[in-house]
């Protein structure tokens, strides 16, 4: 469970990170 718990943690963290720069993305749609 440890590892799972690890992997769960670690797709939040790119999920955050991804919606994060999709926001700041949007307000530059300049960038490709």
């Amino acid at each position: 469970m440890q590892a799972a718990g690890k992997t769960f943690s670690v797709f939040l963290g790119s999920l955050h990170f991804f919606f994060t720069h999709l926001e700041t993305f949007a307000k530059f749609p300049k960038i490709p």
